[in-house]
């Protein structure tokens, strides 16, 4: 199915043409603690009347969605994907991930609309592991075609998002079936925690929870400064919301737009509940670590004194962070960890000048050099992948310098 004919390109900009409104995309960004920077952007659709006045995207999917015409609506599915597409792809994004949402209306009624996405993204060029698909938390009538079409995304390639977890329908069951790679909890989930220090705690188990399940968070409705504060000590992953920046039709609009907030020193308010943990270690795993450890010097590369342990085929990753928590020098890949070549690995793992302070494995470090610390399993921002990491504060020249190893989940034990 061909949409083009729908398209226009005004100023290097697409636009869209549906019954007697006129389409276009705006980019909201999404970011990283970590990173500092967005990795990725949320396409929402925008909409004028033949008058010209702004029409709520609610109230023209209502259009269709009144008259119970799936046809139309998947005429306006479809067309406001490629719309977004097209957007996105003119602008120099380079490996950023693209959310885009779907509604699952389309998935219920089993009308093949993934599959003529996947046909778009082919026509565009534009690679499916870049792309995150984000499906309302709501009641789905045919829940198994649901699976059956989730399943089938990311088999290509793309990645899935829970949106609006914590409102409505939420319900566990379908994280453990669908089994996301982020979950966004609801903007209500941000006003709860100003107006309740009751909900601390929960949140923050809850927020454990989905990282235990192999999903990373999202909170949205990220508004002011305070808001930002809870996100970033809830251990969030990704944030988004109005104090960061608001949807925009150029991406270039954003580049001289600085939050100083985004490079603030991580404070663990929180550090009373960091308590030890016991984890199974292979033996041979913890001689290769503490053999650096104890050895390595800045008078040589760290790969000088990694090799042995790259080598390991549990191995994903290893790199040094200094004792403010930022990462000193490029990552240093196991040589078997043939899975972190993705786009989604490329968009997430920034390397150099990431911040990991708020991670319980530096923390820990730091609280207790010269003693290897081992995380929980946690889903890797880097290489989305469950893993646990391996982690030392060394001295350097008079410095703590915390030296980390990531390490598959899945194999530790073994």
């Amino acid at each position: 199915m061909n949409y083009r004919h729908n398209i226009e390109i005004i100023n290097n900009e697409a636009l869209g043409y549906f019954k007697e409104y006129t389409l276009h995309s705006v980019f909201q960004p999404i970011y990283s603690f970590a990173h500092a920077e967005p990795v990725g952007y949320e396409a929402l659709l925008r909409a004028t009347n033949s008058m010209g006045e702004n029409i709520p995207p609610v109230k023209l999917f209502s259009t269709v969605d009144n008259d119970n015409d799936d046809d139309e609506l998947l005429k306006l599915e479809q067309l406001s994907r490629s719309l977004h597409l097209l957007n996105f792809d003119r602008q120099n994004t380079g490996d950023a991930l693209l959310f885009l949402n779907i509604n699952p209306h389309l998935i219920d009624n089993n009308n093949n609309s993934m599959k003529q996405l996947i046909e778009i993204l082919h026509d565009y060029n534009i690679s499916p592991r870049q792309i995150v698909i984000e499906i309302v938390e709501e009641l789905v009538c045919e829940y198994d075609n649901l699976v059956s079409q989730i399943q089938y995304l990311k088999m290509n390639g793309c990645m899935l998002a829970i949106d609006d977890f914590g409102a409505g329908h939420s319900n566990f069951n379908r994280i453990w079936d669908l089994n996301p790679d982020i979950v966004k909890l609801d903007k209500a989930m941000i006003k709860r925690l100003k107006t309740s220090s009751d909900f601390l705690r929960p949140f923050s188990s809850l927020v454990e929870l989905l990282h235990g399940s192999g999903a990373l968070v999202l909170i949205e409705g990220v508004e002011d400064e305070e808001d930002a504060e809870l996100a970033h000590d809830m251990d969030v992953d990704f944030h988004q919301g109005y104090f960061f920046a608001h949807p925009v039709r150029e991406l270039s609009l954003l580049k001289n737009v600085y939050n100083p907030y985004l490079t603030k020193p991580f404070q663990d308010k929180l550090a009373t509940r960091i308590t030890p943990r016991s984890s199974t270690l292979p033996e041979h795993l913890e001689f290769l670590f503490n053999e650096i450890a104890t050895s390595v010097q800045f008078d040589n590369s760290l790969k000088h004194y990694c090799e042995r342990l790259l080598n390991h085929p549990r191995v994903l990753c290893c790199y040094l962070l200094d004792d403010q928590g930022y990462q000193i020098a490029d990552k240093l890949y196991g040589y078997h960890a043939t899975q972190l070549s993705s786009s989604h690995h490329r968009a997430l793992d920034k390397n150099q000048q990431d911040n990991w302070s708020r991670r319980s494995y530096y923390q820990r470090a730091m609280a207790s050099p010269m003693t290897i610390q081992i995380s929980r399993p946690y889903k890797s921002l880097t290489n989305l992948g469950m893993c646990v990491t391996l982690s030392i504060a060394v001295e350097m020249k008079r410095k703590l310098n915390i030296l980390c190893c990531d390490i598959t989940w899945q194999d530790i034990k073994n």
